[in-house]
């Protein structure tokens, strides 16, 4: 079941188990029941979420090799130290602050060495998900 699917019936479920039962129940019991429908969608939706996460980042992985990254760039042993290491780049900029900057270095910082890459944001998307994972 995809995360859609379980929150559009977490969803689905909350405003019917609340109105069914919303003149009987005193309110602390209303609120227990939308915690709970709330903390299920939560859990529902975190593994998805996470798997969904670890497929880009791998895809992204595989992208640093294809698209050269190594050539100038090291993590960890791996790669060529022309520009920055990028071992612990997730642990220095947010992943937003990764795509713009993949989608375009130079206007991030005018100075920068790092060729503009021609990606289609997938790609940017799932770089930029491989670079956080960099800790």
């Amino acid at each position: 079941m995809s995360r859609g699917m379980v929150a559009s019936a977490l969803l689905a479920f909350i405003p019917t188990r609340i109105l069914r039962n919303g003149g009987a129940k005193p309110v602390r019991e209303r609120l227990r029941s939308k915690r709970l429908a709330l903390a299920l969608l939560l859990i529902a939706a975190a593994p998805a979420s996470a798997q969904e996460r670890s497929a880009l980042a791998a895809k992204g992985e595989r992208l640093f090799t294809a698209q050269g990254c190594h050539g100038c760039h090291t993590v960890g042993k791996f790669g060529t130290p022309i520009g920055p290491d990028l071992s612990r780049l997730g642990a220095k900029y947010s992943e937003a602050f990764l795509m713009k900057w993949l989608s375009d270095p130079e206007a991030q910082r005018p100075n920068a060495h790092m060729p503009k890459l021609e990606l289609d944001p997938a790609e940017v998307d799932a770089l930029a998900a491989y670079l956080t994972t960099l800790r």
